[in-house]
C-alpha cells in the first residue's frame, strides 16, 4: 500500500503508523482473523499490540473495513474496551494496546480460576456490553465470546474484535456471509440461526450467556459436538449448555448467577434482560461471591443458635481448670504433655469434621501437628520452636513456645490463642507450669513455689 494511498484514509482522530516506529515484532496470535503481533514502539517505549488481516495483500475494500473498526473502537472509548490507537501502513494492520494475559479463551483452559476472579470477568463484561448498548445509537458487538476478552496484567477485561460490531437499526450488507452466519455458532442466540434476520440488543444479550456458562465451567459450550449443524440443531431446538458441568463445590451466589444466564439465553428475546438489568445484578453477585444470601445466612444462623452447646463462661472454665490441676498430682514429661495436646486437638478436628462433612476446602482441613513427638528434643539447647496450626472450623490455635536455659533449669513461656470451642488447652499449660516449676504468665526469673495455690489466692493469680 502506497503512502500516497494511505494519505487518503479518513482517519478521524486516529494515528497512521509507519513499520519503522516499531521493533521486536513477536507473533502471538492468529486464527480466522488474520495474526496478531507484539511489537515495541520506539518512541513510546512500550509494548502495543498489532491485528493483520489474514492476506498480506489487502484491497479497498477491506481496508476499508479496518479503518470502520479502529473507528467505533475508538468511538467506544471505554474502561473495558481495548483501547486503539491507529492503523500500521505496511504490514496494514490494527494498532491497538497490548494484553499481558492475552484472552479469556487461553486464560479459562489454562488454570483453575478463583470464584472471585470469575465473579469480575464477568461483571466487567457485562459493564463493557452495557456501555456499548448505551451509545447511540447502540453499538451492537455482535461478536462476544471469550477469544475477544482480553485481560491485561492484572485481569481486568477488555473487550475487543469489533470487526462485525454495527450501529443497532442500521442495515449491514456484511451482516450475512457466505454460509450464511458471522460469528461463531456456539454463541449466536437462536433467532439468528432460524432466520438470519438483523440483530439487535438481545443478541448481545444471549451471547453473553454462553460467556457466564464458560466462565464458570471453564468449557467451550457444545464441545462436544464437532459438526456445527448438530450444535444449531441444539440451539434452535431449546437445547442449552448442561448446568451439570458447574462444579458442585461452589459459592452460594453462583445459584443466582446461574438464574440470571438462564434468563440470557431465553428463546424469546423479549423475555431475555437487558445490560442494564444484568450490571445491576452482577455487580452486587461480584462484590462477595463467597457470602451466602441473607435469607439463607439468617437461618443458618438460627439453626446454628438452636444446636450449639451450652456455652461455658470465663469463671467456670477458670475453676474446672484450676480443679482439674490440683487434683491431678501426676507430673508428666514435656513430650508427654505435648502428646496430650496433640491428641486433644486431633479429636476436635475429628468432630468438627462430622459436623462439616467434607468437601471442597474443608476436605483437606484434617492435619496431624507435624513433628510434635520428638519436640522435646528441641529444647535440649537454647533456642526457640514454633507451632503452627491452621484454620479449622472449630479450632483456630497458634503455639509458640521459646525455651531457655538459664543457671541449669529450663523455663517455659507459652503464649496461646485459642478461637472456638477447645477447652482442654488450659490445663495443659497448668501442666507445663507444674512440670518445669514455672507460672506461665510469670515474667521474672525465680522460680515458684511448687505447691498448688492457696484458696485465699484471688483467681487471677492462681492461674
Amino acid at each position: 500500500m502506497e503512502k500516497a494511498e494511505c494519505s487518503n484514509w479518513d482517519m478521524g482522530l486516529l494515528r497512521a503508523f509507519d513499520s519503522g516506529q516499531f521493533a521486536g515484532w513477536e507473533k502471538v496470535g492468529s486464527g480466522g482473523f488474520g495474526q496478531v503481533y507484539k511489537v515495541r514502539h520506539l518512541n513510546w517505549k512500550t509494548w502495543l499490540a498489532i491485528k493483520c488481516p489474514p492476506s498480506p495483500h489487502v484491497d479497498e475494500k477491506e481496508l476499508s473495513e479496518l479503518v470502520e473498526e479502529a473507528k467505533k473502537m475508538e468511538m467506544a472509548k471505554f474502561r473495558y474496551i481495548l483501547p486503539v490507537y491507529g492503523i500500521c501502513r505496511d504490514p496494514v494492520g490494527l494498532v491497538m494496546e497490548y494484553m499481558e494475559t492475552g484472552s479469556l479463551e487461553k486464560l479459562l483452559v489454562a488454570e483453575v480460576l478463583p470464584w472471585e476472579l470469575r465473579f469480575r470477568i464477568i461483571h466487567e463484561t457485562a459493564v463493557g456490553m452495557n456501555f456499548l448498548h448505551c451509545m447511540s445509537p447502540p453499538l451492537l458487538h455482535l461478536d462476544l465470546k471469550p477469544a475477544n476478552i482480553l485481560l491485561d496484567a492484572h485481569h481486568h477485561v477488555k473487550i475487543s474484535d469489533f470487526g462485525l460490531a454495527r450501529w443497532n437499526g442500521l442495515a449491514n450488507t456484511q451482516d450475512i456471509s457466505m454460509d450464511g452466519f458471522c460469528g461463531t455458532i456456539a454463541y449466536l442466540p437462536p433467532e439468528r440461526l432460524r432466520q438470519k434476520r438483523n440483530s439487535d440488543i438481545k443478541h448481545d444479550v444471549y451471547s453473553f450467556s454462553m460467556v457466564i456458562w464458560g466462565t464458570l465451567t471453564q468449557k467451550k459450550p457444545y464441545a462436544a459436538e464437532t459438526n456445527i449443524l448438530h450444535i444449531m440443531v441444539k440451539v434452535v431446538s431449546g437445547l442449552r449448555p448442561e448446568l451439570s458441568i458447574i462444579p458442585k463445590s461452589r459459592p452460594p451466589a453462583c445459584k443466582n448467577l446461574i438464574k440470571l444466564m438462564m434468563r440470557c439465553w431465553q428463546e424469546d428475546p423479549s423475555n431475555r434482560p437487558t445490560f442494564q438489568d444484568i450490571t445491576s445484578e452482577t455487580e452486587e453477585l461480584s462484590t462477595k461471591p463467597q457470602e451466602m444470601p441473607q435469607e439463607k445466612a439468617e437461618q443458618a444462623v438460627d439453626t446454628n443458635q438452636t444446636q450449639e452447646e451450652p456455652q461455658v463462661q470465663p469463671e467456670q472454665l477458670k475453676e474446672k481448670c484450676q480443679s482439674d490441676v490440683v487434683s491431678d498430682s501426676k507430673q508428666y514429661s514435656l513430650s508427654q504433655l505435648l502428646s496430650q495436646l496433640d491428641s486433644g486437638i486431633s479429636q476436635d478436628f475429628e468432630s468438627a469434621e462430622d459436623e462439616c462433612p467434607a468437601a471442597g476446602p474443608m476436605a483437606d482441613s484434617k492435619k496431624r501437628l507435624s513433628g510434635i513427638s520428638s519436640i522435646d528434643s528441641a529444647f535440649s539447647s537454647q533456642g526457640s520452636i514454633s507451632l503452627s496450626f491452621g484454620k479449622e472450623a472449630s479450632v483456630i490455635a497458634g503455639i509458640s513456645a521459646t525455651a531457655q536455659v538459664w543457671e541449669g533449669e529450663m523455663r517455659l513461656a507459652c503464649f496461646l490463642y485459642v478461637w472456638g470451642k477447645e477447652k482442654k488447652i488450659g490445663c495443659f499449660f497448668e501442666q507445663c507450669a507444674r512440670t518445669f516449676n514455672v507460672h506461665p504468665n510469670r515474667r521474672d526469673s525465680s522460680p515458684l513455689s511448687p505447691h498448688p495455690p492457696t484458696p485465699n489466692t484471688p483467681l487471677e493469680h492462681q492461674r
